[in-house]
């Protein structure tokens, strides 16, 4: 009868992770569906934006990298992007939102479906030439991780029609609010969903990522 039990309980043991597995694949599929946010691109249509109809896309854009050279909205097709917005002479919570980035980054160092990309949002003194001593004086030159810069309209109407985010603008810099930072954007240019620069969020972002990558 003891044999019995432990060979009962040792049947258990290797046929219920398979079960689980089986059942979050089976029936536990949309709780763990990542959204496809702004499906009907009508409701983006302002005083900025344009009307559009169908399915949202990041539109067309050309900026310029921390090496001067150009980077088009097809560098974000095929893969997913981490979207962040940032200006080199912002102090604390810039350097707080690099942080939670460098840790995002290191999770995915060696992935290459996963990038990351940071807008800066003060254009007319963030030329190449600065940001590219930023990230070296703060340690964010890494692989796959793009910091660009661009003519102040263009990324005022990106960040507003593009990325979908609210935005206060100055004489200066683009401020945009300090609760929408980052944004996810998927092969196909979608966003796919947004999150603050909290360490919360940041885990969040990461274990969306890997559903995605799960899904591809």
């Amino acid at each position: 009868m003891k044999n019995a039990k432990k060979f009962a309980a040792l049947t258990f043991l290797l046929i219920f992770p398979v079960f689980l597995i089986w059942f979050l694949r089976t029936f536990g599929e949309n709780k763990f569906s990542i959204p496809v946010f702004h499906q009907d691109a009508t409701a983006i249509t302002s005083e900025f934006c344009s009307p559009q109809e169908g399915q949202h896309y990041i539109p067309a854009f050309n900026f310029v990298n921390k090496e001067g050279e150009f980077l088009s909205e097809s560098h974000l097709s095929g893969k997913l992007t981490v979207v962040s917005f940032f200006n080199s002479h912002c102090q604390e919570s810039c350097q707080r939102l690099n942080n939670e980035l460098l840790r995002l980054q290191g999770n995915f160092e060696t992935e290459p479906a996963v990038q990351l990309l940071s807008v800066s949002t003060d254009p007319e003194r963030d030329t190449p030439a600065e940001l590219k001593a930023y990230t070296e004086e703060k340690g964010l030159s890494k692989p796959k991780w793009e910091f660009v810069t661009g003519e102040k309209n263009a990324v005022e109407q990106l960040i507003r029609c593009g990325f979908v985010l609210p935005l206060i603008s100055s004489s200066a810099a683009i401020a945009t609010p300090a609760n929408l930072q980052l944004v996810l954007v998927d092969g196909q240019r979608r966003i796919r969903g947004y999150y603050t620069s909290e360490r919360k969020e940041i885990d969040r972002l990461i274990t969306e990522i890997k559903i995605l990558l799960e899904e591809r």
